[in-house]
């Protein structure tokens, strides 16, 4: 335009690396000389990378979309040790999201980044999304894995509410009932929903030994000699409970002894339920866990984690007590 002296590039979101410009006036078919000028223009890289497991199988991705005029998205994705599978997803421009629907998350790790593009030109990466592998119960319960030595371990205490077959597990409330059973059932900490989503459900060992099977596919409920070995590998009775409790006092009382968690075990104190009167006790106190072994016709094993030490404890507690679990794989 003429007695202009002003222009805005609308194209700045793409990448060219150096662009350079050059300007001159015109009248007609004639022409003044040239000027010339260069700008590092910068493409900006997607943000808020994020991703939402939504079954064993698929895995949803989000981002923030930084750049203006970009083509679309290219997304890397990496299974485990394997090489990173270059734009192994291209979707198409102001898109904030896409679904993986063969994401093998049960299994190994995976990561996935993820750049904007314009023709041969490209963004920076986002930052790396790296999810571990889970676990899924019958009820669709997402569950963090930790392998410890030999062992692979749930990361967090069961909340299923079905047995593997799919009959339901007895939710038993009432104290009078609780402490008559010798049939499996299961409860929530004070009969309190609220605590599941935290402390997982407490589960009396009858249900454990139950043929219809409480474990998810390919991961039992531990014996004795599972828990043994645990400890064995993390140093001992006498410092493996530090070393498997959460850190800090948001759910342990004060003052959580040797809690390190460098197992990444994060073990929860979820107290307990008493098998002779059905009363909850110890919540933010102790962690209880069942085994799948027996002592005799009216206990079983079990292992207690507690606020004020940093060992693990070997008790026989009775059948009919409620305690937390965690299962290990076969």
């Amino acid at each position: 335009m003429p007695n202009s002296t002003t222009w805005i590039d609308s194209t700045i979101g793409r990448s060219y690396n150096t662009v350079y410009y050059r300007l001159y006036a015109y009248y007609e078919t004639y022409c003044s000389d040239s000027t010339e000028t260069n700008s590092n223009i910068t493409f900006p890289a997607p943000s808020n990378f994020e991703f939402e497991i939504l079954s064993p199988s698929s895995v949803k991705l989000t981002w923030k979309d930084n750049s203006i005029g970009e083509q679309g998205f290219k997304i890397d994705k990496k299974v485990g040790d394997s090489v990173w599978q270059i734009d192994f997803s291209i979707v198409g421009d102001n898109t904030e999201e896409w679904v993986d629907g063969n994401a093998e998350i049960l299994n190994d790790t995976i990561q996935y980044r993820l750049y904007a593009y314009y023709e041969n030109y490209t963004s920076d990466y986002s930052l790396n999304v790296v999810i571990h592998p889970v676990l899924f119960d019958i009820d669709g319960n997402i569950y963090q894995i930790i392998s410890i030595g030999n062992q692979c371990w749930m990361a967090e205490n069961l909340r299923l509410t079905h047995y593997s077959n799919g009959d339901t597990i007895p939710n038993v409330t009432a104290n009078n009932i609780w402490s008559g059973l010798n049939t499996g059932a299961y409860c929530c900490y004070d009969n309190n929903v609220e605590n599941v989503a935290t402390y997982g459900c407490l589960y009396n060992w009858y249900s454990v030994n139950d043929n219809r099977g409480l474990a998810p596919e390919g991961w039992h409920v531990p014996t004795d000699d599972d828990w043994q070995e645990l400890v064995d590998y993390l140093g001992g009775c006498d410092v493996s409970g530090g070393k498997m409790k959460e850190t800090g006092e948001a759910y342990w009382n004060s003052p959580n002894t040797g809690a390190t968690n460098e197992s990444g075990f994060s073990a929860l104190p979820g107290g307990y339920r008493q098998s002779d009167n059905g009363y909850f006790h110890c919540i933010s106190n102790y962690a209880l866990f069942l085994s799948s072994t027996e002592l005799g016709i009216s206990n079983a094993w079990c292992r207690k984690l507690s606020y004020n030490n940093s060992g693990v404890n070997r008790y026989s507690y009775s059948k009919g007590s409620g305690f937390s679990i965690r299962c290990i794989r076969d």
